[in-house]
């Protein structure tokens, strides 16, 4: 049995929203899906502006992870800011720019699901980006050096951007204030590279959250579009997902969160990286969303393509507030504390540091409230106890060293004063050295085996039994008797 519960910034209630459904396993099945309906459409807006969805099943053997937590967040429309360059006049369908092919996308009909704002790349200042949900920049050129840094706080506050490189350039040297601004520790390619015949889409395509709802149309919307040109990535680091590959495998459209270049030196991102926290989503697409590098403007793919980028990447940016217990956790801008959100006066209370992090590690697996220094909300949090940790199966050397590096290497802290005997700045070396012998031991082997060898023989030598037997052999042959007897005499008996 599966609980759904809705529960808002004071934490469940008797009032709250919930459903119920039933999940059937299979023998040997380690996962399952299910779909449940929860009616809130009597709900407010206010409501809804800082709420958890509680899922609980069946208690069983392992109660840690009977019970997962995840933020949701409900908004009227979603407010989309393009940065891009202003044009004025209609333009011929083959030469819209990048950005009002993904205006059009956007904004199909006159709908308000989707609020778009347009941006000049001069005018991308804190003002301009204040209140926007996403970002998409198809003239990332154009962008000023000091207008990165605001475009890194935006995503560190769960915010998402899209990236495309422009059609108007040919040296791209953009991505290098991209790599350095959100920490991504890829390299893109300085060239576009061109197809002399336009490649085609792969027919299999990897499994993403963000495309998910697609994932049944997509052979079908792929399956007509082809691409001119790229400016591909060349080196991608391990946190980077692929959310569309070509057929040759290049990667057309990769997904990552920002600071995986900088978890090695920071004790803090490796804490992130080790409980899978973070904030906010970069969405790279390979080709320009124009007709000279690839036609998906203009076939069905686009649209839905592009409201599923800004819905679902906005809502897995902002899923950055589920974290794991046993780690600092990560606040919404301008918190001061976590409260647990529950009822009762012993609720558990969290201060969060200048850093953005919990001063103390999240020792509870709960729904957070965040507020801030007069007492207003700033958001939810939610914290989980590691599901992985149930798993039964042994865990394969590469993960143990990942583990023991993020856990007790340079920058933990005092997370490894139990395990000073490792090595501070190598950890995984103690499992992934070769056995170290010692240099006498066989020598010693080989002289216990003659001390064996010979007490055997000694033993054997010494032996009664040889002795007994040795004595025997060495004595004369005794002669055989022999009878005498006198002459007898007359009368006499003999």
């Amino acid at each position: 049995s599966v609980r759904l519960t809705l529960a808002g910034p004071a934490g469940p209630t008797a009032t709250s929203k919930q459903a119920r459904g039933t999940v059937r396993w299979a023998p040997g099945q380690v996962e399952a899906s299910a779909t449940l309906t929860l009616d809130a459409s009597d709900l407010t807006a206010s409501d809804l502006s800082a709420a958890a969805l509680i899922a609980e099943i069946d208690q069983d053997a392992l109660p840690g992870d009977n019970v997962f937590r995840r933020p949701v967040a409900v908004r009227d429309a979603l407010r989309v800011g393009i940065v891009d360059q202003r044009r004025f006049g209609s333009a011929r369908l083959d030469r819209l720019s990048a950005g009002e092919w993904i205006r059009l996308a956007l904004r199909p009909g006159g709908g308000a699901a989707i609020e778009t704002t347009d941006i000049p790349p001069a005018a991308l200042d804190a003002a301009a980006i204040a209140g926007l949900d996403a970002l998409f920049l198809p003239r990332p050129d154009l962008i000023e050096p000091d207008a990165w840094s605001r475009l890194r706080r935006f995503v560190d506050g769960g915010g998402l951007i899209v990236v495309s490189p422009p059609a108007e350039t040919n040296v791209h040297a953009w991505s290098d204030a991209l790599d350095k601004a959100m920490g991504l520790g890829w390299r893109v390619a300085r060239e576009s590279r061109a197809y002399e015949t336009p490649a085609a889409f792969a027919p299999e395509q990897p499994s993403s959250g963000v495309l998910a709802l697609l994932r049944a149309e997509l052979p079908d919307l792929l399956k007509s579009v082809t691409v001119s040109r790229t400016l591909p990535v060349e080196q991608a680091a391990p946190g980077a997902r692929t959310l569309l590959a070509l057929a040759d495998g290049t990667p057309w459209l990769v997904a990552m969160n920002p600071g995986a270049a900088d978890a090695a030196p920071s004790g803090e991102a490796q804490a992130d990286a080790a409980t899978g926290a973070g904030s906010g989503l970069i969405i790279y697409l390979a080709s320009a969303p124009t007709l000279e590098w690839t036609d998906a403007p203009a076939k069905p793919l686009m649209v839905p393509l592009a409201q599923e980028l800004a819905r679902q990447g906005v809502g897995e940016s902002l899923a950055a507030w589920e974290q794991t217990a046993g780690a600092l956790l990560r606040a919404p801008r301008r918190t001061a504390e976590l409260i647990e959100a529950r009822e009762g006066s012993d609720r558990l209370t969290l201060r969060v540091g200048p850093s953005g992090r919990t001063d103390q590690p999240a020792r509870k697996a709960a729904v957070y409230r965040a507020v801030d220094e007069r007492g207003v909300t700033r958001g939810v949090v939610a914290v989980n106890a590691d599901a992985n940790s149930g798993r039964t199966d042994a865990q394969s050397p590469p993960a143990v060293q990942t583990w023991l590096s993020q856990s007790f290497g340079r920058g933990a802290g005092d997370a490894g004063a139990l395990f000073a005997w490792l090595d501070r700045e190598q950890p995984a070396r103690a499992i992934a050295a070769p056995e170290q012998r010692s240099p006498v031991s066989m020598p010693l082997l080989i002289a216990a085996a003659a001390m064996l060898l010979l007490e055997t023989v000694m033993a054997r030598y010494f032996s009664h039994a040889f002795r007994d037997h040795a004595a025997g052999a060495a004595a004369p042959t005794a002669a055989p008797a022999a009878s005498f007897a006198p002459a007898a005499g007359a009368g006499e008996a003999a």
